[in-house]
């Protein structure tokens, strides 16, 4: 009730939540009931936990009025969500349950019924260079990565995958959540551990970015952050 308040009494055009904000599990042979939270032209973006014939997806939705388009994570998550060796490592199960989920096999690539073509991505997916090849080819206008950082708590976690995904983008359900445009420049962004609605008029154009025409001097630059991170980490020991 609480997301379809916030729906409808959003004015915005595109209204983005996070990864799994959806708070029940959703049939994806029946999907009739999402259509319900969609009034007007407004257009939803948010994370939910699916099943298919007894398979389970991490899956990024959009909603909009009698449309609903569905990308399922690709790059998952080991022991977090699917547990590697399951018939030898069966004694991890306490941390990683007992149910894997899986993977999808869509194209990455959702087009709304305005022509905005987004890229989901659902949380450290974005830390993967193959997601984004060829990504001015197929003409994409806006890059979205719903994730769900709470696990970390307060530690370093949330803050290196903000700044790691500045060179792309970032929606947090507990971490950092901006705004950034294809230059890397933060336009708007949320504190850590704030509930926080972050609203922006976007102008969406067809320049390369940073990334895309940087790609050899962008890895060193990770390079040498990761080596910061960890040399820290060594101190601090």
């Amino acid at each position: 009730e609480k997301i379809k308040k916030l729906i409808n009494d959003s004015k915005s055009d595109y209204i983005i939540f996070a990864e799994n904000n959806f708070p029940y599990l959703i049939d994806k042979n029946n999907l009739d009931p999402l259509n319900t939270f969609i009034k007007d032209n407004k257009k939803v973006i948010i994370g939910a936990t699916t099943i298919k014939d007894g398979d389970y997806y991490n899956s990024f939705f959009l909603l909009e009025k009698n449309k609903i388009q569905t990308f399922d994570k690709q790059i998952l998550v080991p022991f977090g969500e699917f547990l590697p060796f399951r018939k030898y490592l069966n004694f991890m199960e306490i941390i990683s349950g007992s149910t894997d989920y899986q993977k999808g096999d869509a194209e990455r690539i959702i087009t709304t019924s305005d022509n905005l073509k987004i890229l989901p991505i659902i949380c450290y997916e974005i830390l993967f260079e193959k997601i984004f090849n060829n990504i001015n080819k197929k003409e994409i206008d806006i890059l979205v990565n719903i994730t769900n950082d709470s696990w970390f708590g307060t530690r370093f976690g949330p803050y290196q995958h903000f700044y790691i995904s500045r060179l792309k983008a970032l929606v947090s359900n507990n971490g950092i959540s901006a705004i950034i445009d294809n230059n890397g420049k933060i336009i708007k962004s949320s504190k850590l551990n704030k509930i926080t609605q972050l609203k922006h008029k976007l102008k969406i154009n067809n320049n390369k970015s940073y990334f895309s025409t940087h790609k050899i001097f962008t890895f060193y630059l990770f390079s040498i952050f990761i080596f910061l991170i960890i040399y820290s980490k060594r101190k601090e020991i």
